[in-house]
């Protein structure tokens, strides 16, 4: 009998933390903001004279829905592809107009990673903010 693969999300989330967490000692694993927005991880950047509130989400599948399109006319080919819901494109909108910068980790994207890739990734990232 075939068992289900299961992936434990949080799981992913607490290992992005604890990447995140050696490069910058500040970070915070389950912030909520002062508006009551819960984010996976919070990290206040400081650069110069600059400071910026960014927040890192793993989005899991629940972040996703599933798009099916068909090939066209001469094919029965069904073409799939994952669109951010609307709660998470609202919860992205609303972090911008707080001045948050928001690096968004879509879990098929992550799960594809060599481990090597992952934290070079993240630290890319964060890089080009």
């Amino acid at each position: 009998m075939l068992k289900k693969e299961e992936k434990n999300y949080y799981f992913s989330q607490s290992v992005i933390f604890h990447m995140l967490r050696k490069h910058y000692g500040n970070a915070i694993y389950e912030y909520v903001t002062n508006e009551k927005i819960p984010l996976d991880v919070y990290i206040n950047l400081r650069n110069n004279d600059q400071q910026k509130n960014v927040a890192i989400e793993f989005n899991g599948r629940t972040h996703y829905v599933l798009v099916l399109t068909k090939g066209g006319y001469s094919t029965d080919a069904v073409h799939y592809t994952m669109k951010q819901n609307c709660n998470t494109k609202y919860k992205m909108w609303i972090l911008s107009n707080l001045n948050f910068y928001t690096i968004s980790v879509p879990y098929y994207y992550w799960n594809g990673l060599h481990e090597c890739q992952k934290e070079q990734h993240l630290l890319h990232a964060m890089q080009i903010l």
